[in-house]
């Protein structure tokens, strides 16, 4: 096995971090604030693992099946000596395989919306029920605008 392989693999790991971290940062078509690729990337690593973990928790009680992460690690290292058993045990589940990343990019998209809707409705810094009423700095434009036509 070549190293196309264990890109591709961590890349699809790491995608849910990305989607969730763009479902929740995007509002508009614009983007203001560009942060460097090692702050998002770390960003997504972290997003993904606590998506992967979640899931982990979630799904292999709901239906039975066993996470094999020593495959896991044999094909993220690119190990090219995998049985026969274990590559026919991976063609095998397919399906399910396409199902978890699937419903993982699907959960970090809504989960990534929900935390926007979330973090906009508790924004102290919007008219939010916890944002404070401080006289004075409100209308800051027009009192520098009025002690300029004073002076």
């Amino acid at each position: 096995m070549n190293i196309a392989f264990p890109a591709f693999f961590i890349l699809i790991l790491i995608l849910p971090g990305f989607i969730f971290q763009n479902a929740y940062e995007k509002v508009e078509r614009t983007n203001i604030e560009k942060k460097p690729f090692d702050v998002s990337s770390s960003l997504a690593f972290f997003y993904a693992l606590l998506i992967h973990s979640t899931l982990c928790f979630i799904l292999v009680p709901i239906t039975g099946n066993e996470v094999d992460y020593k495959l896991c690690i044999q094909l993220l290292t690119g190990s090219k000596n995998l049985p026969v058993a274990e590559l026919t045990s991976i063609s095998d589940n397919v399906p399910k395989i396409l199902a978890y990343f699937s419903s993982s990019f699907f959960i970090a998209y809504i989960v990534g919306k929900i935390a926007q809707s979330l973090i906009f409705k508790l924004n102290p810094y919007k008219s939010s029920l916890l944002a404070f009423d401080t006289p004075g700095t409100t209308n800051l434009p027009v009192n520098c605008l009025i002690l300029r036509t004073l002076s």
